[in-house]
């Protein structure tokens, strides 16, 4: 080797050597430059990679999942990650993916949630995802009816949506509307009292600012909860003259605050702070089983006699801006309980965590808010009596098979019924029993057609479903089983059609010879009467 290439190759050695030095004195130098690196401000919204576990990881796969582990757990990436975003943005005049930003340096999320991608159209709802806004929304409201709870949804608009203008140029090219339209849309076909934002807001986004420029662009800030506390509070005591408005400052107040959100510079934006917080104790010691995925506040409030308030949100109303999973209405209830709309329903039902919520703390009145970067509070579908109830309230086509049915309605075969007051008892003689409906039944907008039953049994069993045009044969390829347990079932069998096509159905009650007792469902029961009672 020549001396010249020597010489090159020291060059080369001492220039990468000097490059690890400055990189690893970057914390020291920030330091003294008095630039803020903290990682608190970063919010990387995902899991990073665990060690490599050996006896669960292939060996083919061990490189990757090192390479994962070690790129996520490297020393110092705390500082060198917000170094990195600090050096594109500032110096480089560059956007890294965190955010998208709009017009005058305007921040939008669509890291965590697609918020910019939704509100230009790219991700638009299938009719399912309607239908589980719509039917859950509907099935809630009337749970909580039939057990004399009130009950409203509230809708939040994503930032996209109270200011498009805002957004970059390019989707000035594109016309768009986002989901809250959508969401705005099913919930109104729900029929339940509703309290959608967005219009309030607007009145005064001109004037007020309800989201911040930079700094938690992902959430509202304390504007927007001031206008919020002002419409839920007129919506709800509007037939509750004895309950006091929730006002400022006797109850909270707004305060000015100008925040650093590294790397993007300060803010200017508002917080909001609980007064006479002497009034209320709260408490996370109730049972774990009531728990939720986030907040869990209990709150009592001994100057207040009675009432109860439960409040489901997410961070909106739970944990931005110094709101801290308490809403001034803790002044007005003696008890206020404040949890995330997140339920783990691995062991539970939904019903049966209301229910049991119920039995701990019974409430006057129940909210849900969601933003609508969130899609819609949808768990409770995964629920059948949510979804029989729904489908009562909505007035969806379709047959609730119980002792309230005329025997004109149907055929038989195979099966001896009797009926008494409360049930029917059916009588299986084969493998191939049927019950014929002799209505043609007609899908709604979304295409959705069900049947519910109740059906208690002394044997494990198939219960199935089938469907099809008038003047078609019921085939295997259209039907829908359910597994027949012994003790209670509670079947919903949800069919998803073309919108307002016509459709026949069979119902073969089980595989196998037995006696089922088909009982009416006590929710609906409850329901049934609430709305005579009421005359709906």
């Amino acid at each position: 080797m020549s001396r010249t290439n020597i010489s090159i190759y020291h060059l080369i050695k001492y220039v990468f050597a000097l490059l690890f030095a400055i990189i690893i004195s970057i914390p020291v130098i920030f330091k003294l430059l008095g630039i803020d690196y903290s990682i608190s401000d970063i919010n990387e919204n995902r899991h990073l990679a665990d060690l490599p576990k050996y006896k669960e990881t292939s060996l083919k796969d061990l490189p990757r999942v090192w390479d994962r582990y070690l790129n996520d757990r490297i020393s110092l990436r705390q500082v060198f990650m917000p170094a990195y975003i600090w050096l594109w943005e500032k110096t480089l005049k560059s956007p890294v993916s965190e955010y998208v930003t709009g017009k005058n340096g305007e921040l939008f999320m669509n890291h965590a949630a697609p918020v910019v991608s939704a509100s230009l159209g790219l991700l638009p709802w299938n009719n399912q995802q309607k239908a589980e806004l719509r039917v859950s929304t509907a099935g809630k409201f009337a749970l909580f009816y039939s057990k004399g709870i009130e009950y409203y949804i509230v809708l939040i608009p994503d930032k996209t949506t109270l200011y498009p203008d805002l957004l970059p140029w390019y989707t000035d090219l594109i016309p768009h509307e986002g989901w809250y339209q959508t969401q705005f849309s099913q919930i109104s076909k729900a029929n339940v009292p509703f309290i959608a934002l967005k219009e309030y807001f607007e009145k005064n986004s001109d004037k007020t600012r309800f989201y911040d420029k930079i700094f938690d662009n992902c959430h509202w800030n304390g504007n927007a909860l001031n206008i919020a506390y002002q419409i839920i509070s007129s919506k709800i005591f509007k037939n509750h003259p004895d309950l006091t408005p929730v006002t400022m400052p006797e109850y909270y107040e707004l305060y000015n605050q100008e925040p650093d959100f590294f790397p993007y510079g300060r803010d200017h934006t508002q917080f909001i702070k609980l007064n006479n917080s002497n009034n209320f104790t709260c408490t996370e010691d109730f049972p774990n089983e009531l728990k939720t995925s986030e907040f869990n506040k209990l709150c009592t409030n001994n100057s207040i006699a009675n009432g109860s308030m439960w409040f489901f949100s997410d961070s909106y109303f739970g944990g931005t801006h110094g709101s801290e999973a308490i809403t001034p209405f803790v002044h007005n209830y003696h008890t206020y309980w404040h949890r995330h709309y997140n339920i783990d329903l691995s062991k539970n039902s939904y019903t049966l965590f209301i229910d049991q919520s119920i039995k701990f703390n019974k409430p006057d009145v129940v909210i849900e808010s969601f933003v609508e970067r969130m899609r819609g509070i949808v768990i409770s579908y995964q629920d059948e009596l949510i979804r029989t109830l729904g489908d009562y309230w909505l007035k969806t086509d379709g047959i609730i098979l119980d002792q309230q049915i005329s025997k004109d309605a149907f055929t038989l075969d195979q099966i001896e019924i009797s009926n008494s007051e409360k049930s029917i008892t059916i009588k299986t003689l084969g493998n191939d029993s049927k019950i014929l409906f002799k209505d043609i039944f007609v899908a709604d907008d979304l295409g959705r057609i069900y049947m519910a039953v109740m059906i208690k049994s002394d044997i494990n069993a198939v219960a199935q479903l089938f469907y099809a045009a008038p003047h078609e044969n019921f085939s295997e390829s259209k039907s829908i089983t359910k597994m027949i347990k012994k003790g209670e079932n509670l079947f919903h069998f949800n069919l998803m059609v073309k919108p307002h096509e016509k459709i026949k159905l069979r119902f073969d009650p089980s595989n196998q010879p037995g006696t089922f007792i088909i009982q009416e469902i006590p929710e609906l029961k409850d329901l049934r009467e609430k709305i005579k009672e009421n005359g709906i």
